[in-house]
């Protein structure tokens, strides 16, 4: 996006990290909310219609209860479901700058439709409210006219709620799996230059949206058991049929996306590309499947004691959960982006150094530096330790500062070869010699 590109400030290595330790808070606000509102309104639907259907109240009441937690105030909505879209969108920008990619198209159409998806599944909440207060009202009127006027307007708030749950679960689920094919595409960077339906259909794309269902799903039993029966001694003005129904339903949503959680953290770190695996993602991955493990036992304990006083707990071993779940994706998402961070560390400093006048003190000679210290490894037109240049730098050409990045920060890309040492070489060193490299190719 043009304007966004435009508002992006010149930002250093250490600023950049700054940024991924941002998205880490922010995802962490982003993620359990919007997952249980979508797999809330998800649940809702369904018994929604399902009571209209059997004329069922408890399936009813079950409806409009689950769906009135991630809805509790409007304000709620906006700061955790659409201000995170829109931040994200800007942070990200900050990262991917010049990188020549479409990742914040799909973000700020991620933010569109996500705005879309929050408000119309708001209107759903407030829609079958209103159909439950139409209902009793007509229960306790006699008078004809007033009874078929309230009936009207009863079976308008039913269409009404009919097409805005469907819509805004519709429109919620595209902004997430646009966002995360933004956030797949980041964490492979060869496919930055990929077509835009091969991204959005791949199977990487598929794993994230099944993990990240898991999550909310998990999530979201434990929100609801958390606030019926947890918070402040629980919710006690509902009647006890509609209580032990939100416990059997909430607990086996529950478990059953933390049965599925374990086996896509597995297959999601099997799928990334080992030069972005450190330590790091390693452990959280770890940490996740011990925080798991507790939340299990908790629940079996739930499930055979037909005690919810472990809610509590469960519902912060399943946040700890998604908590490391979402540290060992943004760690991958640093690793990826490390060249990129790289080059925008040396237009940084370009840009330091010609605002306090420093800039093009000190000539470089490419040549002399990769005489010195490239050409017992690379020649042009035949393989040596590394590759030929000529069957390499077409990928790079118009793209010399990636090319800047990668001498900065090489990143083993071809396992025919061994692994190219760092260099040691200073901004506007690598500059010179990945300029004198790609200019003798072409000649």
């Amino acid at each position: 996006m043009e304007f966004l590109e435009k508002l992006v400030l010149p930002q250093s290595a250490h600023h950049i990290q700054l940024i991924h330790y941002l998205l880490i808070a922010i995802f962490f606000l982003f993620i359990p909310y919007i997952g249980t509102l979508l797999v809330s309104s998800i649940v809702s639907l369904v018994y929604w219609h399902k009571g209209k259907r059997s004329r069922n109240e408890l399936y009813l009441d079950f409806a409009a209860s689950v769906i009135r937690i991630p809805t509790l105030n409007k304000s709620i909505g906006f700061v955790l479901g659409i201000l995170p879209i829109l931040t994200i969108t800007f942070m990200i920008s900050q990262i991917m700058h010049g990188a020549g990619t479409y990742v914040l198209q799909l973000l700020f159409v991620s933010f569109i439709m996500g705005t879309i998806g929050v408000i119309l599944l708001y209107t759903f909440r407030y829609s079958l409210d209103f159909q439950r207060l139409y209902t009793n009202i007509d229960e306790k009127v006699r008078d004809t006219e007033i009874n078929s006027e309230i009936k009207e307007k009863s079976r308008h708030v039913v269409r009404l709620a009919d097409k805005t749950g469907l819509w805004g679960i519709i429109f919620l689920s595209a902004a997430l799996w646009l966002l995360f094919s933004a956030t797949t595409l980041i964490v492979n960077p060869p496919m930055w230059q990929s077509s835009l339906f091969s991204l959005i259909f791949s199977w990487r794309v598929l794993l994230f949206v099944i993990q990240f269902l898991a999550v909310a799903s998990s999530i979201m039993g434990a929100v609801m058991l958390f606030a019926y029966f947890y918070w402040e001694g629980g919710i006690t003005n509902e009647n006890e049929d509609l209580l032990s129904y939100i416990k059997t339903i909430c607990l086996r949503i529950t478990f059953g996306g933390s049965l599925l959680l374990p086996v896509f953290i597995a297959v999601t770190l099997l799928s990334v590309n080992s030069n972005y695996l450190s330590g790091s993602v390693f452990v959280f991955s770890l940490l996740s499947l011990i925080f798991l493990l507790l939340a299990y036992n908790l629940l079996y304990a739930v499930i055979k004691e037909k005690n919810t006083r472990y809610s509590g707990l469960v519902f912060f071993l399943i946040l700890f959960t998604a908590f490391s779940v979402i540290i060992k994706d943004q760690a991958v998402m640093s690793n990826a982006t490390e060249q990129q961070a790289v080059i925008l560390d040396s237009q940084f400093q370009e840009y330091l150094a010609g605002l306090t006048g420093n800039r093009g003190t000190e000539e470089v000679s490419g040549k002399e530096i990769f005489d010195v210290r490239c050409s017992s490894c690379h020649k042009f037109d035949q393989k040596l330790v590394g590759p030929a240049y000529k069957d390499v730098l077409p990928k790079y050409e118009g793209k010399i500062d990636q090319l800047t990045g990668f001498v900065l920060n090489p990143v083993k890309k071809n396992p025919e070869y061994p692994p190219m040492p760092n260099p040691g070489l200073k901004p506007n060193e690598a500059k010179a010699v990945a300029g004198y490299i790609m200019e003798t190719y072409k000649k």
